[in-house]
């Protein structure tokens, strides 16, 4: 037994063309995908769960609907807060 797992420490490395692309490739072949980004737009859009780091240390972890939606800690309330709104 093995995992595909891909990891992403830029999410602005130009690897692929759009973050379509890596929710494509993440569902198409069933691939665990490790991104580590501040952009919580971006961790919201290709994410089923989300791990939220601070100096190191994990602070949260959880559903991404739980941490969108009822954050914790005040650190993921401000990335939260960074992210653009377009509506």
């Amino acid at each position: 037994m093995y995992f595909k797992i891909v990891f992403i420490c830029n999410e602005d490395s130009g690897i692929f063309k759009s973050f379509q692309e890596l929710k494509k490739i993440r569902e198409n072949f069933n691939t665990a995908i490790i991104l580590v980004t501040h952009n919580m737009g971006v961790a919201s859009y290709i994410s089923d769960k989300i791990a939220v780091m601070k100096d190191g240390e994990l602070i949260e972890f959880g559903d991404k609907e739980q941490i969108i939606n009822n954050p914790q800690k005040e650190y993921t309330k401000s990335l939260l807060n960074a992210v653009i709104n377009l509506k």
